[in-house]
């Protein structure tokens, strides 16, 4: 999990079930610092829509990785898990502990296994084919992955 496997206090369960408030409550029972988990409170302006706590329901409590990232900027798993074990051993480093606040399970098994590595995404093979019409690209798949193409709606662009 990270370099010395020093243990993670995780709060993780459905949405709206009270994560973020117990969470608090467990980081000072704890003295520890919060690290969010999410794939939506992670960006700024975001703050109704994804629940994000106010400083005042941070209740003093120091909080990571909400509303730090501006919503152009793309973010993955690997960027979590790299962003979520700096926090930790820095937190560490300075005699303190972290408790994960979970609300994107992806994220949290990134950190428990490996991730494969894959390469990065092509953005100019990404632009060719949003420039293309769905039944063009329907075209090209069944071209490509007749099986695919077979599962595939010809009106879903998505995939």
């Amino acid at each position: 999990m990270t370099s010395n496997d020093s243990p993670f206090l995780v709060v993780t369960g459905p949405t709206a079930s009270g994560k973020s408030t117990l969470a608090v409550r467990l980081a000072q029972a704890f003295e520890r610092e919060v690290i969010n988990i999410d794939s939506v409170q992670i960006y700024k302006g975001l703050t109704i829509g994804s629940a994000q706590l106010l400083q005042e329901e941070q209740q003093g409590v120091p909080h990571h990785l909400i509303g730090e990232r501006n919503i152009s900027e793309s973010i993955d798993a690997k960027w979590y898990r790299d962003e979520v074990l700096r926090i930790h051993t820095s937190l560490e480093k300075k005699g303190k502990g972290s408790l994960l606040c979970v609300g994107t399970n992806l994220y949290l098994l990134s950190l428990l296994y490996d991730l494969a590595e894959l390469p990065r995404s092509d953005t100019a093979t990404r632009a060719r084919l949003e420039s293309q019409s769905t039944s063009q690209l329907y075209q090209e798949l069944q071209q490509c992955d007749k099986q695919a193409a077979s599962r595939i709606h010809p009106n879903d662009k998505l995939r």
